[in-house]
């Protein structure tokens, strides 16, 4: 067989864990891929908006590459499009995340779509059209392609790939996965000048103690984010000097010693990586900045609760110091009336948190954390606290916090003026 179309059940088609976008455990469900697609915040699959832009029909002219693998139906190309069906025909999977993906209208032609046409081929032409489609028009980054090169092309393992297997910097942080930062910036003279390598065995090895290679590890990635390290002046590619630079790295740095190595015990969530910009040192006030919304309850609650704001900013010293708790009751009062039919606030939350939360400044995203709003279930339960704990809703900078993120949540459900 070379190519052929067929229809398949979804139910019977199974998402690819081998996929160079997000390469996943072998061993996972399609419920554990889409799990981990839905609630991991740096997500290169991005569900709700593909849902959006599907719109309420399947658009047949993209047909699922599929192969047929121990008598098992594994997509090699149209996963994303799949799992949004199965997101929304799985009733455990519905459930699980709190349905809804914030649309306002309910796609019942997707829901009834019990199965579709796919393009049944051979894994070497599969790999073939996939290869052709993603490495020539762009929408793989340096180290997709690079692990299909390895993976499917029985290509060498490039210092790339090593460099994310012993850290996950990379995945974890958009902005490095470049050409660039491959080629010119995590080359092996530059690491072995700034004391790193990799054994036979391909494990990260360093001169330095595991705090210090931790640290250094996460400022090379900052200054790559932040701009310090760029392809641009006299100073381009440069790592070295500008770690030098940083009086927390003076004197440290050095080169690298194969007579005094230790291996590197990269700690992925000892430290956040920051994109360090200059502050703004104005307070936040309520929901960031105002957004138009469309004419609605949602519309009526959002703008009665900046009347409420600021006769509290006026006249706060005339109040009492339980006044803002008002303020933090009317959003859970903001979000209910922004759910959609069968939504709850959890599932409101869970479907728009990670999409608005990216399209905050970075300086409401410090606000964000420094308040303990990190993901959805933060949200979630604040806002029920609000609804039953008077006493324990008085934190107003928290109150802030959540008011900019659902701000931003409304800003994508209900805008005035949505692109189309």
């Amino acid at each position: 067989m070379r190519q052929e179309i067929k229809k398949i059940k979804i139910e019977n088609l199974h998402l690819w864990t081998e996929n160079p976008r997000d390469p996943m455990d072998p061993n996972f469900s399609d419920f554990d891929i889409i799990k981990k697609a839905v609630e991991n915040e740096k997500t290169k699959w991005n569900l709700p908006k593909l849902l959006v832009e599907m719109g309420q029909h399947y658009d047949f002219s993209e047909l699922p590459t599929v192969v047929n693998e121990n008598n098992k139906y594994i997509i090699f190309d149209g996963n994303r499009r799949i799992a949004v069906l199965k997101y929304l025909q799985n009733k455990k999977i519905y459930q699980a995340f709190g349905g809804g993906m914030f649309i306002e209208i309910e796609p019942k032609e997707l829901l009834n779509l019990k199965e579709i046409p796919c393009n049944i081929c051979s894994k070497e032409i599969a790999l073939d059209n996939i290869e052709r489609k993603h490495m020539s028009n762009g929408s793989w980054g340096q180290l997709e392609r690079d692990y299909f090169k390895y993976n499917f092309r029985k290509k060498e393992k490039s210092l790339f790939l090593k460099f994310e297997k012993a850290t996950g910097l990379i995945s974890r942080n958009p902005g490095l996965n470049e050409n660039i930062m491959k080629n010119n910036i995590l080359t092996e003279s530059k690491l072995k000048e700034i004391g790193f390598s990799f054994d036979k065995e391909d494990n990260l090895i360093s001169v330095y103690n595991e705090k210090e290679a931790n640290n250094i590890l996460n400022k090379i990635a900052e200054l790559k984010i932040n701009g310090t390290i760029s392809s641009r002046g006299k100073d381009k590619y440069k790592i070295k000097k500008h770690l030098d630079e940083i009086l927390e790295f003076k004197d440290i740095i050095k080169k690298f010693d194969k007579n005094d190595t230790k291996l590197v015990n990269y700690k992925k969530e000892s430290v956040p990586i920051k994109n360090t910009r200059r502050q703004n040192n104005n307070k936040n006030k309520i929901f960031g900045e105002k957004i138009s919304l469309k004419k609605g309850i949602t519309n009526d609650i959002y703008r009665d609760i900046f009347d409420l704001y600021n006769y509290y900013e006026k006249n706060k010293s005339e109040l009492s110091n339980t006044f803002p708790n008002l303020i933090r009751m009317a959003l859970r009062l903001l979000v209910e009336s922004a759910t959609f039919e069968n939504q709850d606030i959890a599932g409101y939350t869970n479907s728009n948190f990670l999409e608005a939360k990216k399209n905050l400044t970075q300086n409401q995203k410090t606000t964000l954390s420094n308040n303990s709003i990190t993901k959805a279930q933060n949200l979630i339960q604040l806002l029920q606290a609000g609804a039953h704990d008077y006493a324990n809703s008085a934190n107003f900078e928290q109150t802030i916090a959540m008011s900019i993120i659902i701000s931003a949540m409304l800003n994508i459900t209900h805008f005035k003026n949505p692109k189309k």
